[in-house]
Protein backbone atom coordinates (compact mmCIF):
# COMPACT_ATOMS: atom_id res chain seq x y z
CA UNK A 1 0.00 0.00 0.00
CA UNK A 2 2.89 2.39 0.73
CA UNK A 3 4.34 1.64 -2.72
CA UNK A 4 1.02 2.54 -4.32
CA UNK A 5 1.01 5.92 -2.51
CA UNK A 6 4.56 6.74 -3.62
CA UNK A 7 3.87 6.04 -7.30
CA UNK A 8 0.62 7.98 -7.22
CA UNK A 9 2.45 11.33 -7.36
CA UNK A 10 4.75 10.43 -10.27
CA UNK A 11 3.92 12.10 -13.56
CA UNK A 12 4.69 9.90 -16.54
CA UNK A 13 4.99 12.65 -19.12
CA UNK A 14 4.77 16.42 -18.95
CA UNK A 15 4.68 18.25 -22.24
CA UNK A 16 3.16 21.23 -23.95
CA UNK A 17 2.50 21.79 -27.62
CA UNK A 18 3.97 24.83 -29.34
CA UNK A 19 3.05 24.99 -33.00
CA UNK A 20 2.92 26.93 -36.22
CA UNK A 21 0.04 27.25 -38.65
CA UNK A 22 -0.17 26.46 -42.32
CA UNK A 23 -3.43 28.40 -42.57
CA UNK A 24 -4.14 32.04 -41.85
CA UNK A 25 -2.65 33.57 -38.72
CA UNK A 26 -6.05 34.78 -37.47
CA UNK A 27 -7.01 31.23 -36.48
CA UNK A 28 -4.13 31.06 -33.97
CA UNK A 29 -6.48 32.10 -31.15
CA UNK A 30 -8.71 29.10 -31.83
CA UNK A 31 -5.75 26.70 -31.87
CA UNK A 32 -4.36 27.89 -28.54
CA UNK A 33 -7.69 27.09 -26.94
CA UNK A 34 -7.32 23.42 -27.98
CA UNK A 35 -6.34 21.00 -25.21
CA UNK A 36 -2.58 20.68 -24.83
CA UNK A 37 -1.65 23.61 -27.08
CA UNK A 38 0.42 26.10 -25.09
CA UNK A 39 1.44 28.55 -27.79
CA UNK A 40 1.30 29.22 -31.52
CA UNK A 41 4.39 30.89 -32.95
CA UNK A 42 4.48 32.57 -36.31
CA UNK A 43 6.79 30.95 -38.82
CA UNK A 44 8.54 33.73 -40.63
CA UNK A 45 10.68 32.38 -43.42
CA UNK A 46 14.38 32.64 -42.77
CA UNK A 47 13.80 34.34 -39.40
CA UNK A 48 16.52 33.82 -36.74
CA UNK A 49 14.09 34.63 -33.89
CA UNK A 50 12.00 31.62 -34.96
CA UNK A 51 15.10 29.43 -34.55
CA UNK A 52 15.64 30.74 -31.01
CA UNK A 53 12.04 29.91 -30.15
CA UNK A 54 12.10 26.35 -31.47
CA UNK A 55 15.53 25.65 -29.95
CA UNK A 56 13.79 25.72 -26.56
CA UNK A 57 11.66 22.72 -27.54
CA UNK A 58 12.61 19.17 -26.63
CA UNK A 59 11.16 17.62 -29.78
CA UNK A 60 10.47 19.31 -33.11
CA UNK A 61 8.14 17.54 -35.53
CA UNK A 62 8.25 19.06 -39.01
CA UNK A 63 5.84 17.94 -41.70
CA UNK A 64 6.86 18.41 -45.35
CA UNK A 65 4.28 16.08 -46.88
CA UNK A 66 1.80 18.82 -47.85
CA UNK A 67 4.01 21.20 -49.79
CA UNK A 68 7.23 20.53 -51.71
CA UNK A 69 8.46 24.06 -50.94
CA UNK A 70 8.71 23.02 -47.31
CA UNK A 71 11.75 20.86 -48.13
CA UNK A 72 13.83 24.02 -48.62
CA UNK A 73 12.32 25.56 -45.51
CA UNK A 74 13.01 22.46 -43.41
CA UNK A 75 16.62 22.37 -44.64
CA UNK A 76 17.07 26.02 -43.67
CA UNK A 77 15.54 25.39 -40.24
CA UNK A 78 17.71 22.35 -39.58
CA UNK A 79 20.92 24.08 -40.72
CA UNK A 80 20.12 27.24 -38.75
CA UNK A 81 19.19 25.22 -35.69
CA UNK A 82 22.48 23.32 -35.90
CA UNK A 83 24.47 26.57 -36.15
CA UNK A 84 22.53 28.11 -33.25
CA UNK A 85 23.10 25.05 -31.05
CA UNK A 86 26.83 25.02 -31.90
CA UNK A 87 27.00 28.68 -30.88
CA UNK A 88 25.22 27.92 -27.59
CA UNK A 89 27.61 25.06 -26.83
CA UNK A 90 30.57 27.44 -27.19
CA UNK A 91 28.95 30.07 -24.95
CA UNK A 92 30.27 29.50 -21.44
CA UNK A 93 27.40 31.45 -19.85
CA UNK A 94 24.92 28.81 -21.01
CA UNK A 95 24.84 25.75 -18.79
CA UNK A 96 23.99 22.27 -19.98
CA UNK A 97 21.98 22.49 -23.18
CA UNK A 98 20.24 19.47 -24.62
CA UNK A 99 19.60 19.90 -28.34
CA UNK A 100 16.07 19.17 -29.53
CA UNK A 101 15.16 16.00 -31.39
CA UNK A 102 14.17 16.89 -34.97
CA UNK A 103 11.61 14.54 -36.53
CA UNK A 104 10.93 15.10 -40.22
CA UNK A 105 7.70 13.73 -41.66
CA UNK A 106 8.10 13.17 -45.38
CA UNK A 107 6.91 11.04 -48.23
CA UNK A 108 8.90 8.48 -50.13
CA UNK A 109 9.32 11.01 -52.96
CA UNK A 110 11.49 13.19 -50.72
CA UNK A 111 14.17 10.54 -50.99
CA UNK A 112 14.24 11.04 -54.76
CA UNK A 113 16.12 14.29 -54.11
CA UNK A 114 19.00 12.33 -52.58
CA UNK A 115 22.24 12.38 -54.48
CA UNK A 116 24.06 9.13 -55.07
CA UNK A 117 27.07 8.58 -52.84
CA UNK A 118 28.86 7.15 -55.88
CA UNK A 119 28.21 9.50 -58.83
CA UNK A 120 29.96 7.13 -61.26
CA UNK A 121 27.17 4.59 -60.69
CA UNK A 122 23.96 6.67 -60.69
CA UNK A 123 21.60 3.66 -60.64
CA UNK A 124 23.15 2.19 -57.51
CA UNK A 125 20.34 1.75 -54.94
CA UNK A 126 20.54 3.13 -51.41
CA UNK A 127 21.28 0.59 -48.72
CA UNK A 128 20.80 0.75 -44.97
CA UNK A 129 24.50 1.63 -44.67
CA UNK A 130 24.02 4.57 -47.09
CA UNK A 131 21.00 5.74 -45.10
CA UNK A 132 23.14 6.07 -41.97
CA UNK A 133 25.66 8.27 -43.84
CA UNK A 134 23.03 10.86 -44.83
CA UNK A 135 22.80 14.16 -42.99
Amino acid sequence: DSQRKSTKNIKICDFEIIGTLTTNWESAEDCVQQAGVAEIIQLSKMNPSFIKQIAKCGVIVYNITDDSDQVTEASWILNSLTQYIDKLKKDETVGVFLPPLFILLSTFMTWSLSKSLQPKIPDLPFTEKDYRKRK
